[in-house]
């Protein structure tokens, strides 16, 4: 909704028809990687969360949508961070 609200156009017109494309091309063909983000979480660095699904929260809030997951997922990573500076 905020892509389509900020005039982006996405290459999957569905949520459904990118978990197509996710399960079937792009986590079978990244399973052996390790994101940068997981990376930074397991060596105790602050990730770029703030860059990703953030600024969807941020925009979601200028133009009143909903962004419940991508605050919740911003939320639980941030949470994650403070868990491995405070060990």
């Amino acid at each position: 909704m905020v892509a389509r609200a900020e005039g982006v156009v996405l290459p999957w017109n569905t949520a459904d028809e990118y978990l197509v494309f996710l399960y079937d091309f792009q986590l079978p063909n990244t399973a052996e990687h390790h994101s940068s983000m997981y990376q930074d979480i397991i060596s105790g660095r602050t990730t770029e969360i703030d860059f990703l699904n953030g600024a969807i929260v941020l925009r979601a809030k200028k133009l009143g949508i909903d962004a419940s997951y991508n605050t919740f997922i911003s939320e639980q990573i941030h949470f994650m961070e403070e868990l491995k500076t405070e060990n």
